[in-house]
């Protein structure tokens, strides 16, 4: 998983979301920081982190990037995992001014239960049971 493929498709979703886009505006453009070097203006640099979970044994990948539009910024939050088909395990978006935080997607608690669960069809079961259908068995 690169974290510029996450940040592609984490962009995409924050600016598919209809709550994001009225709160911020249209057009809204994503950004990493300054990478360092002289050149000011280049802000391709996502801050990312990349770790296998403990638990589960999924590799992850952690980014945070900004975004703005006409009527202000905000932060991006997003991990994603290779289990489930490269699923969110979250994706957040706080607003730089009030610290407000708009929810996209939050699989923790459920990724959390299947990962202790027993088995395939425990996971299924867990799921289910939080709302999802994070291992449907046949």
């Amino acid at each position: 998983m690169n974290p510029y493929s996450v940040f592609n498709r984490a962009l995409d979703d924050v600016k598919a979301d209809l709550h994001v886009s009225s709160k911020f505006g249209e057009p809204i453009k994503g950004f990493g920081k300054d990478g360092g070097d002289r050149r000011e203006g280049r802000r391709r640099y996502i801050d990312h982190y990349e770790f296998d979970h403990p638990k589960d044994g999924s590799k992850r990948v952690r980014i945070r990037f900004n975004i703005e539009g006409p009527h202000g910024r905000a932060l991006v939050f997003a991990e994603v995992s290779n289990k489930g088909s490269d699923k969110w395990v979250y994706l957040m978006v706080q607003d730089v001014r009030d610290g407000s935080v708009v929810v996209l997607a939050d699989n923790r608690a459920k990724m959390e239960l299947a990962s202790g669960a027993g088995g395939d069809k425990d996971a299924g079961i867990f799921g289910n049971l939080m709302g999802g259908a994070a291992g449907k068995s046949s």
